[in-house]
């Protein structure tokens, strides 16, 4: 084939050279062009337009809230950063809860301490579920317990009550919530699972083949009409009496805005960061083994098709289903072998400051110092550590206010459930984010300024001030009984009740007197 050259010449040049070069000005230019696919709605000029803009929102707000908690559940569970924070925010603000006595009998008393640990546990699942999804909507069932587990639980004076045996949160990805135009009252929809109607249309199959007719049984005992009404074809019902909570609801949707939904763009730019060192870190596992044998001068030619089999054959010495079973293995090559291992750049693999930024920008669209995380103020943005943590702290307080009322509503449910005159006062015991001596210095100041109580301070470390003073009653009672001091003994102090002791001890000890006398003498 001849060879086609490319030169600068005019067409009339061209003909007369008899060559087989084509003139470069006899060529058509190609003009630049933009390729438009159908589906951006662009002209031909900039196929991106105003409507193009990178949002998260769709105009299905329910599809979208349900799209926003599936990325901030698999980000919790997924990233370290978000999860140390949601989880440290839990634990502080979700402190110890206690019950104060105001006239309660000691026996209905008793019946509340009972159901403690669970109602701390329930609170603290709420929470999560608050930052998480923003939307709680707690379910509490009644049953009836008799005197056996009454007696295990420390209650003896009752034979019967009614206490919640089952409290549990609905998924929010299955709930629908309608706004009227005028006004702020709410509708709460429950979306029933494809689950669950496959297992009351098969009456007790799961879709895996497996049955529990048991469970099925109960179902229609205790809700009869809902399982009728889901053979029939309902598949969403209206919840009546919803004690719903929502986090921080804009006026442009009923949806709650989870704690996360500012940091979800970062997080996504990070788990694409995660993806590349994953992609890399796979190429560097499956590295390339290149062996070259022969050289330009002593080429590998047909007749040394042995050669190459014998050492394909030692390199895969012992091997087992493709695998090499020792890592370190003799080879025996001549001169003309060349081994190298082709492995892809590493560096970027290496280098941890391109997760820095976008570490930052979640701390920040959290709103969360790092001291409360690792335990540093450095990156705190802030030079002062209790200046940080006062933002940290009213969102915490703001958990505490929407969890208590939940928490209050299950008190009073038992006691109308058991007809009782009257039920403790709950709460959680102070936050402590600030130095505790910082924080003991101002409590003392204030006691002894005369500006609170005692039972302030009581309530300030979590204690109740007329519990105390009961229990100090019994102590000293007891203390009496045996007649043993109130106090341990001090050297040089004062017993109680004692103002003989208060004396010096002269036993045995030479006055002055006799020390001048032997002194003269």
């Amino acid at each position: 084939m001849a060879e086609i050259n490319v030169e600068s010449k005019t067409p009339e040049e061209f003909e007369n050279s008899g060559s087989n070069t084509i003139p470069i000005t006899s060529l058509e230019r190609a003009k630049a062009s933009i390729y438009t696919p159908p589906n951006l709605g662009g002209d031909s000029a900039n196929p991106w337009t105003a409507k193009n803009v990178d949002k998260f929102a769709t105009k299905d707000v329910l599809k979208e809230y349900r799209k926003v908690v599936e990325s901030c559940r698999f980000f919790y569970r997924r990233d370290p950063l978000p999860s140390s924070v949601i989880n440290k925010m839990v634990d502080i603000s979700m402190s110890e809860l206690k019950f104060e006595n105001k006239g309660v009998p000691d026996n209905i008393f008793r019946v509340y301490e009972s159901i403690l640990l669970v109602l701390q546990d329930f609170a603290e699942q709420c929470a999560l579920e608050y930052l998480i999804s923003g939307l709680i909507i707690p379910e509490i069932d009644f049953d009836s317990v008799g005197k056996k587990e009454l007696t295990r639980r420390g209650i003896k004076a009752y034979t019967s009550l009614k206490l919640p045996e089952n409290m549990w949160l609905r998924d929010p990805e299955t709930i629908s919530i309608n706004s009227p135009y005028i006004g702020n009252r709410t509708s709460y929809f429950v979306d029933v699972p494809e689950e669950l109607i496959q297992f009351i249309k098969s009456e007790g199959q799961y879709s895996d083949g497996t049955k529990d007719v048991e469970l099925y049984k109960q179902l229609v005992e205790e809700y009869p009409e809902i399982v009728q009404q889901i053979k029939d074809g309902v598949v969403k019902f209206a919840l009546e009496d919803v004690q719903a909570t929502r986090r921080r609801v804009l006026s442009d949707s009923p949806y709650p805005t989870p704690y996360l939904y500012p940091a979800l763009e970062s997080l996504r730019h990070k788990r694409n960061l995660r993806r590349m060192d994953y992609s890399i870190s796979a190429r560097v596992i499956s590295a390339i083994m290149h062996v070259k044998v022969g050289t330009d001068e002593f080429p590998l030619v047909s007749e040394d098709d042995m050669q190459l089999e014998a050492l394909q054959s030692q390199m895969k010495w012992r091997d087992s289903s493709g695998k090499d079973i020792e890592r370190i293995f003799q080879l025996f090559t001549n001169h003309t072998v060349e081994i190298n291992w082709v492995f892809p750049d590493t560096s970027i693999l290496l280098d941890e400051k391109k997760y820095a930024s976008v570490n930052t920008d979640i701390l920040y669209a959290l709103g969360m110092p790092g001291i409360l995380i690792t335990g540093e103020s450095v990156r705190s943005q802030s030079s002062d550590a209790d200046i940080a943590l006062i933002a940290p702290e009213r969102t915490m307080r703001g958990i505490r206010n929407k969890i208590l009322p939940i928490i209050r509503g299950i008190i009073e449910d038992i006691r109308e459930q058991n007809k009782f005159k009257s039920a403790p006062e709950i709460f959680f015991t102070p936050m402590r984010l600030v130095e505790f001596n910082s924080f003991l210095e101002g409590l003392k100041f204030l006691y002894d300024s005369g500006n609170i109580s005692r039972t302030t301070v009581d309530k300030e470390f979590g204690f109740i001030f007329d519990s105390e003073v009961k229990q100090r009653a019994k102590e000293q009672k007891i203390l009496k009984k045996y007649d043993v001091d109130e106090f341990a003994p001090v050297p040089h102090s004062n017993s109680p009740g004692n103002t003989e002791n208060s004396k010096p001890d002269t036993t045995n000890k030479p006055n002055d007197d006799d020390n001048n006398n032997d002194d003269t003498e």
